[in-house]
């Protein structure tokens, strides 16, 4: 198959073997492009639902009014009712500043990956 590709004569086997390697680097090469590609589009989907989370939060939060955390737990009825209302205070706040965080880790790995692929990209034709 290689010899139908790449003519080579039968008691040069060097040439064989470089075309073989030739063959193989560029396969791997463009296995490596479609994984990366396959990342970037995933790390864009995975960008666009947090955002889209983080929107919805942003929104219920407006349309909360001006009521603040500390309004909320004021109004607790009792000790236990206090206690509820700060757990979950605490839990949304930690959600929320876990969720901006994990936006932009994903921001960071996407341009990461986009920087990845551009430098293979390049060598790829300064190799040619």
């Amino acid at each position: 198959m290689i010899a139908s590709i790449f003519p080579v004569s039968q008691s040069n086997s060097t040439s064989a073997t470089l075309c073989v390697f030739y063959v193989i680097f560029h396969i791997n090469f463009f296995s490596y492009f479609a994984n990366k590609e396959q990342e970037i589009t995933n790390t864009q989907k995975d960008i666009e639902e947090k955002q889209k989370l983080l929107d919805e939060r942003l929104v219920s939060l407006y349309m909360s009014g001006q009521t603040s955390y500390i309004d909320l737990l004021l109004s607790s009825d009792d000790l236990t009712d206090f206690i509820s209302k700060y757990y979950l205070i605490s839990e949304l706040a930690t959600y929320d500043a876990d969720l901006i965080q994990s936006i932009r880790d994903s921001k960071a790995a996407l341009e990461t990956a986009k920087t990845d692929l551009e430098t293979a990209k390049s060598q790829l034709e300064a190799n040619k």
